[in-house]
């Protein structure tokens, strides 16, 4: 790799002046690049003493700066998940960039930016169609193990590295915000597979978040999908490390905030509120003949309900579902009992025939 001197990776980095134009600070300033074996000679970290950029002059960020600062190479940064994300102090970078942010902003600080104007024309994308070979690029991170489809060399390899610690206020590791007009949108897709000899795919994993697909229909939370191979072991799981544990696995939450739907993390058990929807079996997957002719469980338990929250039963409409009535008016005696109101003091099951609800 052929070395660049300290000046013309300084040129990449400018810092506003108080007076609006931007400026390049001395190479020291812009970038700290840490001794790598047999290349660059370290540079020494900026004097705590030495001027710092001013303030902006105007706008939101008038009482914000963003000036050089020395390495951070001894900062304690404790907390979480051992070995996963380090805090990147390592002696080995080969260039570092330390900027220091301070004073009071009201919009947005960066400590770099990169920006790309893409007037260029590509292939058109749609349906099984991929374009990602012919896309433009902000940024790319390679790190390729050599002959990795048959090295023996061990030791991990990633691609990105991010390490986050806020004190008082929101924090995330990436922010992302995509738009599309008319074609295939998503905030992450990744491939992700085992290789045999050749390198090519055994077992593959496609993950999609947050879809939007404005060309062919169709907004999606989460899309995992089978890429290669067969039997793969599942397209999600929910699992807990040490004494951690889940109050729920999942929920579903209404609009209104409201819990409809979740699997209890002490047992697994799946708790609903409309278990069996009536009035809107013809809008969902499946037919009301078939969708819940099978249904494989150990237990299945039903809240209790006031008869008059019942759904509809009758005229042909909700026949099949189940519950238990909290409020019969007699007690169940006979099979095929018809209870048609509550407002009393005895428990049901009861089930619903087409016509009426009838205890069993």
């Amino acid at each position: 790799m052929p070395r660049l001197s300290l000046a013309a990776l300084a040129v990449a980095i400018t810092f506003p002046h108080a007076s609006g134009a931007a400026v390049v600070p001395d190479s020291a300033d812009a970038l700290r690049v840490a001794a790598r074996q047999g290349g660059m000679p370290a540079v020494p970290s900026r004097s705590p003493d030495a001027p710092r950029s001013e303030p902006r002059g105007t706008g939101p960020n008038s009482e914000a700066s963003e000036a050089p600062c020395p390495l951070q190479n001894s900062i304690s940064r404790s907390g979480g998940l051992t070995g996963v994300a380090p805090d990147g102090t390592g002696a080995t970078a080969q260039a570092r960039v330390c900027v220091s942010l301070a004073g009071i902003r009201k919009a947005a600080q960066f400590g770099r930016t990169i920006e790309v104007s893409d007037g260029a024309t590509g292939p058109l994308s749609g349906p099984g169609i991929s374009t990602a070979g012919s896309a433009s690029y902000a940024l790319s991170l390679v790190n390729v193990r050599p002959n990795w489809a048959a090295s023996q060399t061990t030791g991990e390899a990633d691609g990105l590295n991010i390490f986050v610690r806020q004190a008082n206020s929101d924090t995330a590791a990436l922010l992302a915000n995509v738009g599309v007009r008319s074609g295939f949108a998503t905030t992450l897709e990744s491939y992700t597979f085992a290789a045999d000899s050749r390198g090519l795919p055994l077992r593959a994993v496609r993950t999609q978040l947050g879809v939007v697909n404005a060309r062919d229909g169709g907004e999606y939370g989460l899309v995992l999908q089978a890429a290669d191979g067969h039997q793969l072991t599942a397209g999600l799981r929910i699992a807990s490390i040490g004494d951690a544990s889940w109050k729920n696995y999942l929920e579903a939450v209404s609009p209104t905030g409201e819990q409809v739907a979740y699997i209890r993390g002490s047992d697994g058990a799946f708790v609903g509120g409309d278990l069996v929807p009536t009035d809107d079996l013809q809008k969902n997957i499946g037919t009301p003949e078939r969708r819940y002719a099978v249904s494989f469980t150990r237990v299945l338990q039903l809240a209790a309900s006031p008869f008059a929250e019942l759904p509809k039963c009758g005229e042909g409409v909700g026949g099949g579902a189940l519950a238990v009535v909290s409020d019969a008016r007699k007690p169940i005696r006979t099979w095929g009992q018809i209870v048609s109101a509550g407002g009393g003091s005895y428990k049901a099951f009861v089930k619903c025939d087409g016509v009426n609800w009838t205890g069993f």
